[in-house]
């Protein structure tokens, strides 16, 4: 993603490849009803303010089957959330009526006030990888790490660590309270069937 996402961004395709990846995954729901596998759909900032997108993805969300709803969980990075925040808060707010669940992804990478957090509609704080990947060698990293635990707790907000790459780094989290981690311990990334995933 890091090859194109930038480049999509600049020539205003990203909503367009936001648009596939939500249909997308709504068919792959749609084909695996009896599955309980929850996908984390990253969204790009461009389209959290786009009235235009967020129009789209409710009704294509309102077509689907509760219980598929219930499967899906929308990731938005930080930076984006606070760019947008006025639109941002309404969609999410919409969708998460509608039984979809938010992530707020990459916390820490814009380090912004922790008080907006309180005015957000979060159901995951996910941790920015890069404090998580060094903290075991880095101090500071370490602290805002805990900094980040102990917001989301306060705010009863569950932990998804991003980066966990070690059982050291993995064990650790655990012990400091981190609810859920993804990362290259547990597993990397695979295709997916080209059946269901056909190029956008």
């Amino acid at each position: 993603p890091a090859g194109f996402l930038g480049v999509a961004e600049r020539f205003h395709l990203i909503s367009r490849i936001d648009r596939w990846v939500i249909e997308t995954a709504r068919r792959w729901l749609e084909d695996t009803p009896g599955g309980n596998a929850i996908l984390f759909i990253n969204l790009s900032g461009r389209s959290v303010g786009d009235r235009v997108f967020q129009k789209f993805a409710l009704g294509l969300i309102e077509e689907m089957h509760a219980t598929l709803r219930g499967r899906m969980v929308f990731e938005i990075t930080e930076t984006s959330m606070i760019t947008h925040l006025p639109l941002a808060r309404e969609f999410l707010e919409s969708i998460q009526r509608l039984g979809v669940r938010v992530a707020l992804d990459d916390f820490g990478s814009g380090m912004a006030s922790f008080g907006y957090l309180k005015s957000l509609p979060l159901d995951y704080l996910k941790i920015d990888g890069q404090f998580v990947s060094s903290m075991l060698e880095d101090e500071l990293a370490l602290a805002a790490v805990r900094a980040f635990i102990d917001v989301a707790s306060v705010l009863k907000i569950p932990t998804i660590a991003e980066h966990v790459e070690n059982e050291e780094v993995m064990q650790a989290l655990v012990t400091m309270g981190v609810r859920y981690v993804q990362g290259y311990h547990l597993g990397r990334p695979t295709l997916a069937d080209r059946t269901l995933f056909g190029a956008p």
